[in-house]
């Protein structure tokens, strides 16, 4: 059967000889069929399509977002922002951990960073490597505290552009540690641009 006579086809032979409702039925075709690429029949065989956060069309994707708790996604390029759409449900077991707040800021740091999460401001007094007053205190840690520590290549620029660079990272840095931090700690951030041989440019 050709896709022109798809409604018709459903009817009582009776019907099928009629041309005015042969005409009304092709028109309804038009609409409802492929290969139209408008047709409802296309757009309901790609709805799966949208729930998809490396086929969704642009258009889709903060909506996308947004069932994932991602309203803000901060900058990143869109095939980033789709990698990370797609990947933050299974990562949402790990909320609150070091683990979590790792895995998302590798997406907005550059290839080659290096991320720290310390939840120990001192390491106790261990006989022989303490170093009091230095590395240990005689008193309790900071509860609820953490520090992260960030190395991040050199971009080669000039030291203006590099210092705006980092004033840009650093920013989507601390808005990605607020969204992913529980709401009862505080932190501190050690940031640094460092050079090939692991010296450090600018803190």
């Amino acid at each position: 059967m050709n896709g022109s006579g798809k409604l018709l086809g459903q009817l009582p032979g009776v019907y099928h000889s009629s041309e005015d409702l042969r005409a009304l039925l092709s028109a309804l075709e038009i609409i409802l069929f492929e290969p139209n690429k408008q047709a409802l029949e296309s757009q309901i065989a790609g709805i799966a399509r949208l729930f998809s956060a490396m086929e969704t069309p642009d258009e889709f994707l903060p909506w996308l977002a947004q069932w994932v708790a991602l309203s803000r996604r901060m900058g990143l390029p869109l095939e980033q922002q789709r990698r990370l759409v797609g990947t933050i449900v299974p990562l949402y077991a790990w909320r609150g951990t070091k683990h979590y707040l790792i895995e998302l800021l590798k997406f907005y740091l550059p290839e080659g960073a290096e991320i720290r999460v310390e939840d120990q401001e001192f390491t106790g007094l261990v006989v022989g490597k303490a170093r009091i007053g230095l590395d240990t205190w005689l008193e309790h840690d900071r509860p609820f505290w953490f520090k992260v520590t960030i190395r991040v290549p050199s971009s080669g620029t000039d030291g203006e552009r590099s210092l705006q660079w980092q004033d840009e990272w650093q920013m989507r840095v601390r808005q990605v540690i607020e969204l992913a931090k529980p709401a009862h700690t505080t932190y501190e951030l050690d940031w640094a641009l460092v050079d090939e041989k692991s010296e450090i440019l600018q803190v």
